[in-house]
């Protein structure tokens, strides 16, 4: 049973992220464009100390960007005297900050095609776009940045708490967390679902930090075998999510979102069961075309896994479970059993073995339990 679920997801999460290519290449035009703002605006800083001024924000910078990347916030540290200098204008000093960011890098990157846009420089390659931020830190860790919209205005910005915040939540959930909100940017992008990125990243964390299996994925090194229901049950959660607005993290900012991601979010949902049905029976073909209905053509296209080490099987309740066939620990598959029996499996397991808890609809609803997102639209009988 879910032998195919590890490798699915594996390979999933292989595919929808950054290379190493991608990551040097990244790397290579940031320093370049840097080093260019670091000449004009700290002329005394060698060029080896870069990184004392420059940050690469947006979601590259959080560990959760995903292939193709269309852009890559680039954060640069000016000194405090150049605000006061465009402060100093009396109509629009953060656009007039933008265009001598420009100028001053049209100097060496002359063929490049550059926009000022809004808050940023946006510096046009072939393949992707990196967005230009000025930026002033203040004493706390937080930023200044230029808004040139409706006259010129300055705003705060705070990657760090964002940073932070990502952090801990992939902590917590040993590295679910990020992974899983590669695959709903996977998913937003094959459905064109209008979710901007900040508001996705808060949603996902306000469901892992409450998902029921949260200490089973977080239990064995082989937090993959779970990503089925850690995908069916967010896609849930976010079918019932009601945001108008989020607040982006440290600073007082409200961002307004729309919610029409709620009836797309519901058809992967229940896309969603129907392919961990299937995984629960092997039948990993057929899963495939579930998850590929959701995720797109990244999903991988055919199913496999690892090489048998150490055949064991034992048997339980007239099935054979196989330790360390799928390269994960017996007492993982062991726990995962539940969901197909009436009863808890009784097992000379250690007591601190994860479990399916069977828990019924009006237990959840009640708040039953550890499961506290709801109202649930509807739950496969049996588990929860």
């Amino acid at each position: 049973m879910w032998k195919f679920v590890s490798s699915h997801f594996i390979d999933f999460q292989k595919n929808i992220s950054l290379t190493e290519n991608q990551h040097s290449d990244a790397l290579t035009k940031a320093k370049g464009i840097a080093k260019c703002l670091l000449q004009k605006y700290w002329p005394r800083i060698q060029s080896s100390d870069i990184d004392y001024v420059t940050i690469l924000g947006g979601s590259y910078g959080k560990g959760t960007a995903t292939r193709p990347v269309t852009d890559i916030d680039l954060l640069f540290i000016l000194p405090s005297s150049v605000y006061t200098r465009f402060n100093d204008y009396e109509y629009n000093g953060q656009s007039s900050l933008l265009q001598e960011i420009k100028a001053v890098l049209e100097k060496s990157y002359w063929q490049t095609e550059m926009t000022a846009n809004g808050q940023v420089l946006q510096v046009k390659y072939s393949s992707y776009q990196f967005e230009v931020v000025p930026v002033f830190k203040l004493n706390d860790g937080r930023f200044i940045y230029c808004d040139t919209g409706n006259g010129g205005s300055w705003k705060i910005s705070s990657f760090f708490h964002e940073l932070s915040m990502v952090n801990n939540a992939d902590e917590l959930s040993n590295g679910s967390y990020r992974a899983l909100v590669k695959y709903l940017k996977a998913w937003r992008r094959e459905h064109n679902v209008s979710f901007k990125s900040l508001a996705l990243e808060l949603a996902a964390q306000n469901f892992i930090l409450q998902w029921l299996h949260i200490t089973s994925s977080t239990a064995y090194g082989d937090i993959f075998f779970w990503h089925d229901w850690m995908v069916r049950d967010c896609f849930l959660f976010l079918s019932n999510l009601n945001w108008s607005s989020v607040r982006v993290p440290g600073t007082d900012e409200i961002v307004p979102i729309d919610n029409n991601w709620q009836r797309k979010a519901y058809k992967a949902y229940e896309i969603a069961c129907q392919a961990c049905n299937y995984e629960s029976l092997d039948l990993g073909t057929e899963a495939l075309e579930c998850w590929k209905k959701i995720f797109g053509s990244q999903f991988p296209q055919q199913s496999c896994i690892p090489p048998l080490k150490n055949l064991r099987s034992m048997s339980i309740h007239g099935s054979y479970y196989l330790d360390q066939l799928y390269s994960k620990p017996f007492q993982t598959v062991l726990a995962r059993a539940g969901e197909t029996h009436n009863q808890p499996i009784q097992t000379k397991s250690p007591t601190s073995l994860p479990r399916r808890s069977m828990k019924t609809l009006s237990d959840v609803l009640s708040g039953g339990g550890s499961v506290k997102f709801n109202p649930y639209k509807t739950l496969l009988e049996g588990e929860y």
